[in-house]
C-alpha cells in the first residue's frame, strides 16, 4: 500500500512507461507484406484499435526501396486504463526470388528491417482535474485503491507484447 507521504508529494502522471526504445533489426529475406498483415493481424485479434499514422514509400536509385511505418495501437482495459503501443519501422528492400523446400518460386524481398518500440499504460487523469482535491483524489485512488490492478495489468500487458516480440523475432528467424 503506499504511503500518505507518497501520495501527497507525487504528481498524478497520464502516462506510466513500460517499454521504451526496443529494437528488433534484422537484415533476410523475407515477405514484407506478409509480416505487415501477420503484425496488423495480431493487433486486432488482440483487441487493439489500430491506427497507422505514418506511411511513407521512396523508391531508391539502386532499386530498392525504403518505406517508413509509423503504427500506434491500443487497448482499453477498463474505463481509467489503456494500454497503449507504439511502432516505429524502417525497411530498406529490393525484390528477390526464393526457391522454395517444394521446389516452388516465390517472390519475397531482401533488405533490412529496423523497429522500435514503446508502450504504456495511459490514464484517463483528466476525470480528476478541475474537482476539489482532484490530484489528492486520483492518487489515493491509483496508489490505494487500484494499485494491484495496476500492477496486474502491467504484468499482462508485458507479457503480451513480449510475445508480440518473440513471434516477429520467429518470423525474421532472429534468436
Amino acid at each position: 500500500m503506499g504511503s500518505w507521504k507518497e501520495i501527497m508529494f507525487t504528481k498524478l502522471e497520464e502516462k506510466k512507461p513500460m517499454i521504451e526504445g526496443y529494437k528488433i533489426k534484422a537484415g533476410s529475406t523475407f515477405d514484407m507484406g506478409e509480416l505487415y498483415e501477420s503484425m496488423h493481424r495480431w493487433f486486432i485479434h488482440k483487441g487493439y484499435d489500430w491506427k497507422e499514422l505514418r506511411y511513407k514509400h521512396v523508391d531508391n536509385p539502386n532499386g530498392s526501396v525504403t518505406t517508413e511505418i509509423f503504427w500506434e495501437c491500443s487497448k482499453a482495459l477498463d474505463d481509467y486504463v489503456t494500454f497503449v503501443v507504439e511502432m516505429g519501422a524502417q525497411i530498406v528492400l529490393s525484390e528477390a526470388e526464393v526457391t522454395l523446400p517444394n521446389n516452388a518460386k516465390k517472390k519475397m524481398h531482401k533488405g533490412s528491417i529496423e523497429m522500435k518500440f514503446s508502450a504504456y499504460l495511459k490514464k484517463n487523469v483528466k476525470v480528476w482535474e478541475g474537482k476539489s482535491l482532484g490530484q489528492w483524489t486520483g492518487l489515493v485512488y491509483e496508489k490505494i485503491l487500484i494499485r494491484k490492478r495496476l500492477e496486474e495489468y502491467e504484468k499482462a500487458m508485458l507479457g503480451e507484447i513480449n510475445t508480440f516480440f518473440d513471434e516477429i523475432r520467429l518470423y525474421l528467424q532472429i534468436r
